[in-house]
């Protein structure tokens, strides 16, 4: 009977995310199949709305299907689809994909070599002062003080400092060069625990290689890169801990985790998600071993919380207090800003500055301010549906994720090659969003078809990566606006995007087989439209939810800015900031 009910339990749970997870992605498709975003190429980081084809996305759809299908034909008929099932050449194929990804990505950080600016010339300067003895960022005022939660960053950034020198940004770089090999092996690793087939297991490295804007972040010294490897890492090894068992796993999946959140604290949405996952997992099949995770991970998190801050304290002597306050930064992502909804501010610098650094004093101001601004938006609902729409168009439906202008804003060491130059100009980076704005509406799409296609055992055991893109959709709706964060989630969509086309491949091949008897083809019509009924019953629901929100004009916000962005292209190209 206990068990039933913890089944029972666990199928509430299962429905209840792939409902919440569908209903986010299918939002995600709407903003991308109707409109697109743009960001310009300087500091202002100004967001741009733009209109697009929702005929031209559902042709990419369209051609999509029909190219997955000729491939998955002309695989069996070269053999190459046999050959895959032997593990030598399938690993073979892999590796020879991680390769070819692995150069792209060396080449990008050798040809740019781009230096350090704002928060990564911070870290790589505290880490620098540290070997120094100069404890100067540490000070109330200084840059640590205010962002205390980068102190795990610095200490992982001292060795590097120690042994390559300090501010030695392409140390970095090359890492994470080897983090994005690292990332889209473990993702690959993952299609196999969901279930996937050989195909999509080299489909999602294929597609981290044409999707290319995390591995552009090479360039980017923080902690975004690695941080990402070593989350899907412990992701990794946690699914196959819950299914296998192994306590060695299960301490290296929260010892990667937590190595994740220090490099980049923003992982933590990562960390709780998969301790969602265990706790889940434990409630459904419960043994005494699977009691260690949840416990390794909660001790991940509060190692991560104390350890780097208590050792700070005690090399500096330096008392470091809380820093600013987390809800200045809500308040920056509830308000207006010259970038775009939500997007960074001086608010909190200037209210902490304004209080004496005092980040006790600020919290209670800006909890103050950011209360009234939800209880404001409470009250007038059609001004908070523009405004959140925006801010969620602004940073999930920029189909370059901000990729070019972490490039575009950073000098370089080197004089510049001419064709890196061509490459980040303004109108090359527009086409380039062509590309990437079909790329982008293919993976929503793929996405989709994972949910309705994959057996309910497949979409189970992937629940740990829609819980966490939940997670982390939801905190940015309140937090602060920037691509890089959210490509991080983006990227997770990737297995299943590469499961949910080569499961629609699987299934029109059985449709249109002359081999299939014409009763097995009609029972797997049968089973396919049963089990895509509840996904197209929910779609017509969020369309009409859609229509009632976004219909008479209501979404014009979302396309306003064609002819600005006309303009800012047609100004002349500037590549003077692109070098020192």
């Amino acid at each position: 009977m206990a068990r039933s009910f913890r089944n029972r339990l666990f199928h509430t749970y299962s429905f209840l995310i792939t409902v919440l997870f569908w209903g986010i992605i299918f939002f995600l498709t709407f903003l991308a199949a109707i409109s697109s975003c743009a960001i310009t190429c300087d500091v202002t980081e100004h967001s741009f709305f733009l209109s697009d084809s929702i005929w031209t996305n559902l042709l990419t759809v369209l051609l999509g299907a029909v190219f997955c299908l000729l491939l998955r034909g002309l695989a069996r008929r070269c053999g190459l689809a046999a050959w895959l099932e032997e593990d030598g050449y399938f690993r073979l194929c892999r590796r020879i994909l991680l390769t070819l990804l692995g150069l792209l990505a060396l080449v990008w950080v050798l040809a740019t070599q781009f230096d350090l600016v704002a928060d990564p010339l911070s870290v790589q300067r505290a880490a620098a002062s540290v070997l120094k003895g100069k404890m100067t960022p540490f000070r109330t005022g200084g840059y640590i003080s205010i962002y205390p939660h980068q102190m795990g960053l610095v200490w992982l950034s001292c060795p590097l400092a120690a042994v390559f020198g300090g501010m030695n940004s392409m140390v970095f770089q090359l890492l994470n060069v080897l983090g994005v090999v690292l990332l889209y092996r473990e993702l690959s690793e993952c299609c196999a625990l969901f279930g996937m087939s050989r195909g999509a297991q080299l489909g999602v490295v294929l597609l981290g290689i044409l999707f290319y804007p995390f591995w552009l972040y090479c360039c980017f010294v923080y902690g975004n890169v690695l941080g990402m490897a070593f989350s899907v890492l412990a992701m990794r090894l946690e699914l196959r801990f819950l299914r296998d068992g192994g306590l060695k796993r299960a301490f290296g999946s929260a010892g990667a985790a937590c190595l994740a959140v220090l490099l980049k604290s923003n992982y933590l949405i990562f960390v709780i998600g998969m301790l969602v996952t265990a706790l889940v997992e434990l409630l459904r099949r419960f043994n005494w071993q699977r009691c260690v995770l949840p416990i390794l991970l909660i001790g991940a998190l509060l190692f991560q919380s104390k350890v780097p801050m208590a050792l700070a304290e005690k090399v500096t002597g330096y008392p470091l207090d809380k820093g600013m306050s987390t809800w200045a930064w809500i308040v920056m992502g509830v308000e207006e800003s010259d970038r775009g909804p939500g997007w960074y501010s001086a608010y909190p610098w200037a209210s902490l500055k304004e209080v004496g650094f005092d980040g006790t004093r600020q919290e209670e101001k800006a909890k103050q301010i950011a209360l009234t601004k939800l209880k404001y938006y409470a009250e007038h609902k059609r001004e908070a549906l523009d405004f959140f729409t925006r801010k969620t168009a602004s940073q999930w439906n920029n189909p370059t994720f901000q990729s070019y202008w972490v490039a575009q804003t950073r000098p370089s060491r080197i004089s510049l090659p001419e064709w890196v130059k061509g490459f980040l100009g303004r109108r090359a980076e527009a086409a380039a969003s062509a590309w990437l704005n079909a790329l982008q509406i293919l993976i929503l799409a793929g996405t989709l078809l994972w949910c309705a296609l994959c057996r309910r055992e497949q979409r189970q055991v992937s629940l740990c990566f829609a819980v966490t893109f939940i997670g982390g959709f939801v905190f940015h709706l309140f937090w602060e606006a920037k691509c890089q964060y959210t490509l991080s989630y983006f990227v997770l969509l990737l297995p299943l995007a590469s499961g949910g086309w080569a499961e629609l491949a699987r299934l029109l091949a059985g449709l249109l087989s002359r081999k299939g008897q014409k009763t097995d083809q009609r029972s797997l019509l049968k089973r396919s439209l049963r089990q895509i009924a509840p996904f197209a019953a929910m779609s017509l629901v969020l369309c009409g939810l859609i229509w009632v929100l976004y219909a008479h004009g209501n979404n014009y916000s979302l396309r306003c800015d064609d002819a600005a962005y006309a303009a800012y292209l047609a100004e002349p190209e500037a590549v003077d900031y692109l070098e020192k």
